[in-house]
């Protein structure tokens, strides 16, 4: 040890340095978790004070809940025209399809791949239960773990006659669904707002086309903002292909899919599912009547009338012994007749069904006509309101040889009983037809000797009245020809297009005017039909190339596909129209002069 040093100082230095170590962990200590337990109380009161905070987004309990109701609310559908026969739409529904470059694809897998999709079809194509059936799988992805956006399915015929926003219509929806369960149900809102900010939803709007002329600017105006503002959400439109005519969405919806008709495949999965085809034997039996019938084959490309025609053929024409129609309306004529008398014919109480079938078939189809008749008002042509259905009723009873107390028990007798008719909501104080198309059937017949009111309403609005146009010429016993003349007069391409569609409906119609409106359009693909008579101008013509080369929209021809041609009197049909076929058919032999279809420069030749 060093000479001089002080031993008794020694204890006293080590121990003061300790006590300074100890003071500067216990001040560094109280710098870090003093802050942390700050903001850890923070945090704590902040749940406890606002349990908003953890609600305002999609949590996998909530998710979960969501999936729930979905399943309960989607799984069973009801037929379009009849209301105790539902399906199961996972046991039932076909995936639709379109076509691209001849080939078919899937219309789901198409649309999961893109941000804004408008998918397009005639009525009855499907459309709608593509949604729902988009609804199911997702729940079923979310059952197995996966995470993606939230669905969320609004109908857009729900903007008609109100100011209500699109966020609005979604809020609603999802309180429908009954996805939040706190008092008040409150942060809805809140959680939707979050969810759109952060791209969390997919929005699936339905039904363009049953907005009302008087909200449609202010629909597609929303719909064009809602897309662009809330850009990382995606967004899926249904619409008929008639009604949506260039890009009244914008350049954001220029993807659009066309939905194809089903192909035999598709006719037969559908069979082998329906509930009353069980027996493998009854499938083959249906499908070998189809095939045999060219034109009921074309009908059972449409989803809406194959569910029509496996209905009709087990409940109804199985069991009288009679045969399926061959048209659409007739088909709508059997299932309306049926659903108005089948509680007398079923022998059910007699209470149950006062009125005479065509007692009530005159009501709906006064009722059908003032509703198609609102559409340039602000209501839309679906809902038609209670205080309506008895004024319109009440004007008809004197020709039945009824007083004004059949008001109320008549109404409720087609509402209760045929639900042709069914209220939208819980004080039954509006109410829709249960499917457009029927609607626009009734409507038809209403005017079925009255072929210049059918014009004027047409021309006033043409997308409106497209399908009625053509359903009259099928349900009239009248000649359809000046009504199909007018329209092909006029300059617009999409009239002639009507026009052509109208022969294949047409009961009645001149042999050379059908001819000459066939070979304005052959002759707009190159082709010319000559010959003179009945046989000499029944031909298949199928334009597979030129097909391709036209106009496409998602993988289709951008117009509706006409379809065949059949004269008065004739059994058989012969094609006026693209791509039409007759099943199995081979050529047939060619009387002495019969002449066949000649390209310019070319030879003749038979279909």
């Amino acid at each position: 040890m060093a000479a001089g040093a002080d031993l008794t100082t020694l204890p006293l230095s080590y121990g003061a340095v300790a006590l300074l170590l100890v003071a500067a962990l216990i001040w560094a200590a109280k710098q870090y978790l003093g802050e942390f337990f700050k903001k850890s109380g923070a945090s704590a009161f902040d749940r406890s004070r606002r349990p908003l905070s953890r609600g305002a987004k999609f949590r996998r309990r909530l998710v979960r809940r969501y999936a729930d109701a979905v399943e309960q609310d989607f799984t069973r559908h009801p037929v379009g025209f009849v209301a105790d026969q539902v399906i199961d739409i996972n046991e039932t529904y076909v995936p639709l399809q379109y076509e691209l470059d001849g080939e078919r694809r899937d219309v789901y897998d198409n649309i999961r791949e893109n941000p804004c999709t408008v998918v397009i079809g005639p009525a009855g194509a499907g459309k709608s239960l593509l949604l729902k059936s988009s609804m199911l799988t997702w729940a079923k992805r979310v059952r197995g773990g996966r995470s993606e956006r939230v669905p969320v399915l609004i109908e857009l015929h729900r903007c008609n006659g109100t100011s209500d926003s699109l966020v609005d219509l979604i809020v609603a929806e999802l309180a429908r669904a009954r996805v939040d369960r706190s008092r008040g149900g409150g942060r809805i809102r809140e959680l939707v707002q979050q969810a759109l900010d952060d791209g969390a939803l997919s929005l699936l709007f339905d039904g363009l086309d049953e907005v009302g002329r008087a909200d449609q600017e202010r629909v597609f105006a929303a719909l064009r903002d809602f897309a662009r503002e809330y850009g990382d959400c995606q967004f899926v439109v249904t619409c008929r292909d008639v009604v949506y005519q260039g890009q009244p969405l914008g350049p954001r919806f220029s993807h659009v899919v066309r939905v194809a008709e089903f192909d035999d495949a598709g006719v037969i999965r559908f069979l082998g599912s329906w509930r009353g085809l069980g027996d493998a034997t009854a499938r083959a039996e249906i499908f070998g009547s189809l095939r045999k019938n060219p034109a009921l084959m074309r009908l059972a490309r449409s989803p809406l009338l194959l569910t029509m025609i496996a209905y009709l053929h087990t409940e109804v024409f199985t069991k009288t012994g009679r045969r399926l129609p061959t048209s659409r309306p007739a088909f709508y004529q059997e299932a309306i007749t049926h659903l108005l008398g089948r509680d007398a014919d079923l022998g059910r109480a007699r209470s149950l069904t006062v009125y005479e079938v065509g007692e009530k078939l005159a009501v709906l189809q006064k009722v059908a006509l003032t509703s198609m008749e609102s559409t340039g008002t602000s209501v839309d042509r679906l809902t038609i309101s209670r205080m309506t259905l008895e004024t319109t009723t009440k004007a008809l009873l004197p020709d039945l040889n009824l007083d004004d107390s059949h008001i109320k028990p008549l109404l409720d007798e087609i509402v209760d009983r045929s639900q042709l008719l069914v209220a939208v909501d819980k004080r039954k104080a509006h109410y829709v037809f249960r499917h457009l198309t029927l609607q626009e059937y009734l409507a038809a017949t209403e005017l079925a000797d009255s072929p210049d009111s059918l014009l004027e309403r047409y021309l006033a609005d043409p997308l409106a009245w497209r399908e009625t146009v053509k359903l009259w010429c099928g349900a009239s016993n009248r000649d359809s020809t000046k009504v199909i003349a007018e329209i092909f007069g006029s300059p617009e391409a999409h009239h002639k297009i009507l026009a052509l569609e109208c022969l294949s409906e047409a009961k009645r119609v001149d042999g050379d005017f059908a001819t000459a409106i066939v070979n304005h359009f052959l002759r707009q693909l190159g082709v010319v039909c000559r010959g003179s008579g009945p046989r000499g101008r029944r031909r298949r013509v199928g334009f597979g190339r030129r097909r391709q080369q036209t106009a496409r929209t998602g993988g289709a021809p951008a117009a509706r596909e006409p379809r065949a041609v059949r004269r008065p009197g004739q059994g058989r049909r012969h094609a006026g129209a693209v791509g039409v076929r007759e099943a199995g058919g081979g050529a047939r032999p060619r009387p002495a002069g019969r002449r066949g279809c000649r390209r310019p420069g070319g030879t003749a030749r038979d279909g």
